[in-house]
């Protein structure tokens, strides 16, 4: 069963007189791609279906039709946990790729010994 929020994109981007390759290209994906979302074939993101709203120039609400407030609220807990998976592989990575701290801060006087060592293994 086809979502409605797919096929009102199909008849508002038909009624604009937007083409499939058009749409496409504005939204940055490939034809065929394009063409798997209409069909239902590929989920797009919460961002995404604003982005075709500003394309379409229509309101968001156009676009998800039926019961507006109760698609209005769902709209929103995606787009909240879309940021928050996203905000949540940030951390993740963040914490993954840091760099351990050095145990005891290291002095002026250390930091230049160090350099002099590295310094003098080049000189032979």
């Amino acid at each position: 069963m086809e979502k409605e929020y797919i096929q009102n994109i199909k008849i508002i981007r038909i009624e604009k007189g937007i083409s499939q390759k058009e749409m496409a290209l504005r939204l940055g994906y490939g034809h065929s791609n394009y063409n798997k979302i209409e069909n239902g074939l590929i989920e797009i993101s919460v961002s995404k279906l604003y982005e075709i709203a500003d394309i379409l120039e229509v309101p968001i609400l156009k676009i998800l039709g039926g019961k507006e407030l109760e698609k209005l609220m769902e709209f929103i807990r995606l787009d909240y946990e879309e940021k928050m998976k996203n905000w949540f592989e940030d951390v993740a990575y963040k914490i993954k790729n840091a760099k351990p701290k050095p145990e005891k801060p290291i002095t002026k006087e250390e930091s230049e010994k160090r350099t002099k060592a590295r310094f003098d293994g080049y000189k032979k």
